[in-house]
């Protein structure tokens, strides 16, 4: 099977194509037929070289995100079929998903909401779930809070945005000038561009939701509530210390919270299915790439100038592989 990868950390032009045995389905899993990955900027990260001591694997297939069909099932398995439309989310610690084929468990693939098209159900796991765990399982948000999102224009800020108007919450977003109107029409109360201005000094926020690390606990934390919460996705070495000293300030009455995010859970994903279903939760692709120019993915979402989710086409559900962008 066909596969892009790289063999070495740097650039995105250490991304190539190479030819891989195509996997099988063992006792309990599935093999699926990818129609579509995405771009999470965790695999720029990967590719870069940020993760090298636990990204060992060579040749390295990045992409956490997988769409698409399955094509074989092993035994013991009695959710899917072969046809079934399907999404999951790649480990990790193993290869990831541009690829012709994977390898899951079947315990970690979902049945694809049907309203949603494959391209549309390649941008919802990783950022999806990331959102829901900041917005509601570690945020605990609660209606009426009031919740400061910086980087609202993303994959991550994007769904963060609008599963916050779900709950209730009274939402600012920070984002660019560019990306303002983009971030309304999803939903946001208030839309500061951090490139016109600046957090008046006087806001007060239940949650600070950080989804791009721009910011740190010790400058959040003159904006928070006293029982507020700070949640990063990815936290500075300031924000990482912070985490020991706040349990010990909690014995003299300071209940601010913090926490980071690295790995979402899977259990989540039922939830935003429901919400797609409904019609208050929409994945929003900004580009479609073809698996052979997933190097200009790359650079694309490295330019921080996407709006939702950038997605990689590796073949149309009727088999067909896409060599062209």
């Amino acid at each position: 099977m066909r596969v892009t990868a790289f063999q070495k950390f740097g650039a995105p032009e250490v991304l190539s194509s190479f030819e891989m045995a195509r996997p099988r389905a063992a006792a309990g899993e599935v093999v699926i037929r990818v129609a579509f990955t995405s771009v999470n900027p965790i695999d720029c990260k990967i590719r870069r070289g940020n993760f090298r001591l636990l990204t060992r694997t060579r040749p390295r297939i990045v992409g956490f995100d997988v769409s698409g069909v399955v094509d074989e099932v092993g035994p013991n398995v009695s959710e899917f079929k072969p046809g079934d439309e399907v999404c999951c989310l790649m480990d990790f610690w193993n290869n990831g998903g541009n690829a012709e084929y994977v390898r899951m468990k079947a315990k970690h693939v979902w049945s694809k909401p049907p309203t949603l098209s494959l391209e549309q159900a390649a941008a919802l796991p990783l950022a999806g779930l990331t959102a829901n765990d900041g917005i509601r399982t570690d945020g605990k948000t609660k209606p009426h809070d009031r919740v400061l999102i910086l980087g609202a224009s993303g994959g991550v800020g994007s769904y963060a945005v609008q599963i916050a108007k779900v709950v209730g919450a009274h939402v600012t977003a920070v984002c660019s000038a560019r990306n303002a109107d983009y971030v309304r029409d999803l939903g946001a109360d208030e839309v500061l561009p951090y490139d016109q201005a600046s957090l008046p000094s006087d806001a007060r926020f239940d949650m600070v939701f950080d989804v791009v690390g721009t910011s740190s606990f010790l400058q959040a934390r003159s904006h928070l509530t006293k029982a507020g919460r700070y949640i990063a996705t990815v936290p500075s070495i300031i924000t990482v210390a912070a985490l020991v000293l706040i349990p010990l300030l909690a014995l003299f009455g300071y209940r601010r919270r913090i926490t980071f995010l690295m790995k979402p859970a899977r259990s989540g994903f039922a939830y935003l299915s429901s919400l797609v279903q409904q019609g208050q939760l929409e994945p929003h692709v900004d580009r479609v790439y073809s698996m052979e120019h997933l190097a200009d993915a790359h650079r694309y979402s490295e330019s921080a100038r996407v709006r939702g989710k950038l997605v990689i086409r590796v073949s149309e559900p009727n088999g067909s592989v896409q060599a062209n962008a």
